[in-house]
């Protein structure tokens, strides 16, 4: 008989990356939970949350997993919204950014949830834009987890390592995340303006190694007048440039041509 419970068990856990929790057993209706854990069929990562044995999820991505489900243990994984996801310190930690510790796992919800060890809950509202998934963890974006970062008042160096690991990835747009942040970096007595945010907390890149997208951020950011003129020159050369979308491209090559220029 548990042989045949244990089956369905792995079922479940396959689809929850090896990872299975009290309540979800209960729901499955078996007895042996003690059993499993005695035979080492199933091992205890967190507050009643078990992985199978043999499941190939490392705990970098089994530990905050295992507490996101935690927060929900009689539901599984497809049963629920998107109104909680990891967050902060440990959402960079999923997206490989920076290498600050996560002494907890952050996780963030737009409703109630309880209060358990090792884990903090904080209470936002995230728009779809805002969340994402790793390997099918539920995170907020690149974008947002800095934004968090910066709120929780990271040590700056910290917070350089996270924003160089991101554009060197092309996980983010230099320019958006500026955009994103500027207002919370400066309570944070991080400069504001472009060529400062970039001078304290992008430093010297090479031009050559970043995505289109980050050259021209760069060159949004650092020289905004350069490319203002260089738009300007473009626009009249061409002489009609009748909508937007026109605009916005001669200002993409006018600071790609810049940023490009500039790294000579």
């Amino acid at each position: 008989m548990w042989e045949r419970e244990f089956v369905e068990v792995c079922s479940v856990a396959v689809r929850q990356l090896g990872l299975v929790t009290g309540g979800q057993l209960k729901r499955l209706g078996t007895t042996a939970e003690r059993a499993w854990v005695e035979a080492g069929l199933l091992a205890e990562l967190d507050w009643s949350v078990f992985q199978i044995v043999g499941s190939p999820t490392g705990p970098m991505r089994a530990i905050p997993y295992a507490a996101w489900l935690a927060l929900a243990p009689e539901q599984f994984a497809w049963e629920r919204g998107r109104d909680m996801v990891i967050s902060h310190g440990s959402a960079a930690r999923l997206h490989g950014i920076g290498s600050a510790s996560a002494p907890v796992v952050t996780i963030t919800s737009t409703g109630q949830l309880p209060a358990l060890r090792a884990i903090r809950v904080m209470a936002a509202e995230l728009s779809a834009d805002q969340r994402t998934e790793v390997d099918g963890i539920p995170v907020t974006t690149p974008v947002r987890t800095i934004h968090d970062l910066v709120a929780d008042g990271i040590d700056h160096d910290e917070l350089r390592d996270v924003i160089r690991d991101a554009v060197q990835r092309d996980l983010i747009d230099l320019l958006d995340l500026h955009l994103k942040i500027r207002t919370v970096a400066a309570d944070r007595g991080i400069p504001a303006d472009g060529p400062s945010f970039v001078a304290s907390l992008v430093g010297d890149q090479d031009v050559d190694e970043l995505s289109v997208r980050n050259q021209r951020a760069l060159a949004e950011l650092v020289l905004p007048s350069e490319v203002a003129a260089l738009t300007e020159a473009l626009r009249r050369t061409f002489q009609q440039v009748p909508t937007q979308a026109g605009s916005d491209i001669l200002r993409d090559l006018a600071a790609e041509a810049i940023a490009r220029t500039s790294a000579r």
